[in-house]
């Protein structure tokens, strides 16, 4: 019974942790263009080295086109995986049980789960007072046997 939320709750996990990666994605994309991009006119051809603007120096700043295919290939890869995460996060919802259901099947089967819920919390009380009575004969049990030691 507890098999299929287990893997329910794995796929949750799973899903926060391909979020959390696409988040991390992000954010160290949006630093990378941040530290490495050159600054560039509109129209930049790759296969020229151009002066752009001036730096700290007031000389030129140049940009070869080897610089620039590496950061077009970095951007590229960084790119690649923010869609393949993004197609993981997409099969793990896809994945999760309901997701097709109309809404009164998700309200039907939220009632369904509720009084399985109800069922196993009465189960469980059941469960904890036939201990608590087990654990009081034990007790008295252990008294008895401590008392004809004694004696």
């Amino acid at each position: 019974c507890l098999q299929p939320m287990m893997a329910n709750t794995d796929r949750l996990t799973q899903l926060q942790d391909e979020i959390q990666r696409l988040s991390d994605f992000y954010g160290i994309s949006i630093g990378v263009l941040q530290r490495d991009a050159p600054p560039l006119p509109l129209s930049l051809s790759p296969a020229t080295t151009h002066s752009i603007g001036n730096n700290v120096n007031g000389g030129a700043v140049s940009v070869s086109s080897a610089e620039f295919n590496e950061f077009s290939a970095n951007c590229k890869n960084m790119a690649d995986n923010i869609i393949q995460t993004a197609k993981r996060i997409e099969h793990l919802i896809t994945a999760l049980p309901g997701v097709n259901r109309t809404e009164p099947q998700q309200y039907s089967r939220l009632a369904e789960l509720e009084e399985e819920n109800q069922k196993a919390g009465e189960a469980f009380l059941e469960a904890a007072g036939v201990a608590e009575n087990i654990l009081q004969e034990l007790s008295i049990a252990l008294t008895t046997i401590s008392r004809d030691a004694i004696k």
